[in-house]
């Protein structure tokens, strides 16, 4: 049975590496996006290509990444809590809604690094506006499903 995934954020490095690997299982039928195809920040667009699609998983490989940026200027923070934050929770219901696993990528930057080496199970500790922004991503996924 061939099942279907939904990739958002397709043209970043990320998403160009999982388009390429599910494209080579013959199990799966890929829906790519990227920006230019999916506003990740608007829950309309968000429902109506997962409407469209019908996955049997999301995989969110989106992230707003220019860290020096988001650091230096509010405006940009506020985007960065946009896209890296709010928008995977707002994923995140769209897919709990339907009964969807999702996958979200986070970043190391929501930790301190005093540890080094860190596990899931540590307690983040964010010391910059962009590891503020991913760790608001993953407070509002865990908010809002818990298949992910």
């Amino acid at each position: 049975m061939i099942k279907r995934v939904l990739i958002i954020g397709s043209h970043g490095m990320l998403g160009q590496d999982l388009v390429k690997v599910f494209e080579e299982d013959i199990n799966w039928e890929v829906f790519a996006y990227d920006k230019e195809d999916i506003d990740i920040t608007s829950e309309e667009s968000l429902r109506e290509k997962i409407e469209k699609t019908d996955p049997r998983l999301v995989i969110n490989a989106t992230g707003y990444n220019a860290v020096d940026k988001c650091e230096a200027d509010e405006i940009e923070f506020e985007l960065a809590k946009k896209i890296n934050g709010y928008a995977p929770g707002i994923l995140a219901k769209i897919c709990k809604e339907k009964d969807i696993p999702i996958v979200h990528y986070v970043s190391d930057y929501v930790f301190d690094g005093e540890k080094g080496e860190y596990t899931e199970e540590d307690r983040p500790i964010p010391i910059s506006n962009y590891g503020r922004s991913k760790l608001l991503g993953e407070e509002e996924i865990k908010k809002n499903t818990d298949k992910y």
